[in-house]
């Protein structure tokens, strides 16, 4: 019985210390952008599902998905190794047109996409981060604005991020996924700042 309402116990600071989270990083992302924040699932004990409406320039759409997870929750530390679930926050951009430079990387991993055999593979230029020791792929006639938008966001926020990915084949073509169990959340403006930019980058003839 100590144990079950230790548990409950743990559970319940959780979810209360996440829904105060989410509040926190949804009050700075809505004074980040000229747009207004629009909810639609959350803030809660999980985190949050929402859209800037209107979107950011320059983006048609920008949806951030918050998937929360406090060391508080005893349960959820000791089946993390099962069920994977971490604090991070995923990030979706669609451009308002084609991008025409694109760049993929992936800690810990060199782009598969950039290596495989499909087709437009051999179009892919490898290249290395050397500050970071991270390798990413471009792609495009000119990739060296994106690449230097690149290494600004590593630079700043390399400790958190997990992937950035531009690409035209997709569908939003942006992709940006990032630990943020101890991201501040003051850090959140300056990343849209970022991401900002590394879209108009992509844009670039």
């Amino acid at each position: 019985l100590s144990v079950c309402a230790l548990l409950l116990l743990s559970g319940l600071a959780a979810a209360a210390q996440n829904k105060r989270r989410s509040r926190a990083l949804l009050a700075v992302l809505n004074d980040s952008t000229r747009g207004v924040v629009s909810v639609q699932r959350g803030p809660n004990g999980r985190g949050f599902f929402a859209k800037i409406q209107p979107p950011p320039e320059p983006f048609r759409q920008f949806i951030i998905t918050y998937h929360a997870a406090s060391n508080l929750n005893l349960l959820g530390v000791l089946l993390r190794p099962l069920t994977r679930r971490a604090d991070r926050m995923v990030i979706h951009g669609q451009l308002v047109a084609h991008p025409n430079a694109e760049l993929i990387w992936m800690r810990g991993r060199v782009p598969s996409r950039a290596l495989g055999k499909e087709r437009g593979a051999a179009l892919w230029v490898q290249h290395r981060l050397d500050f970071v020791n991270a390798e990413y792929a471009t792609r495009g006639i000119n990739p060296s604005a994106l690449a230097h938008v690149f290494a600004d966001l590593q630079t700043r926020f390399g400790h958190w991020l997990y992937k950035v990915s531009i690409q035209g084949d997709d569908i939003p073509e942006m992709e940006i996924v990032l630990t943020t169990s101890r991201l501040n959340p003051e850090e959140m403006s300056a990343l849209v700042t970022t991401l900002r930019a590394a879209g108009r980058a992509a844009l670039l003839r």
